[in-house]
C-alpha cells in the first residue's frame, strides 16, 4: 500500500514538473537566445557566442527551476582554466 502511495506521489510530482516546463514564453524567450548565439557565430564573434551561451544556459536553468519549484542548488566554485 505505501509503494502504491508513493508511486502515486512521485507520478503527481512528475506530471507537475512536466506542465510547469511547458508553459508558454518559455520557448520564445529560449529561441531568442539561441538566435543571438547563432548571429555572432555567423558573423565570427566567438568571445560574445560563447558569453551569450554560457547566459543562455544560467538563464534556462534558473527558468527552469523557477517554474518547476524547486530550490536552486548551491553554486560550485568554478576551476580554473588550465593554460595550453
Amino acid at each position: 500500500m505505501e509503494k502504491a502511495a508513493a508511486r502515486e506521489a512521485r507520478a503527481a510530482r512528475v506530471q507537475k514538473e512536466q506542465g510547469a516546463l511547458d508553459q508558454t514564453g518559455i520557448p520564445s524567450v529560449s529561441l531568442g537566445e539561441h538566435r543571438a548565439i547563432v548571429d555572432c557565430i555567423a558573423a565570427g564573434q566567438a568571445a560574445a557566442a560563447g558569453r551569450l551561451l554560457r547566459e543562455h544556459v544560467v538563464a534556462s536553468r534558473d527558468r527552469m527551476h523557477r517554474k518547476t519549484g524547486h530550490p536552486l542548488p548551491a553554486a560550485r566554485p568554478r576551476r580554473a582554466r588550465k593554460s595550453a
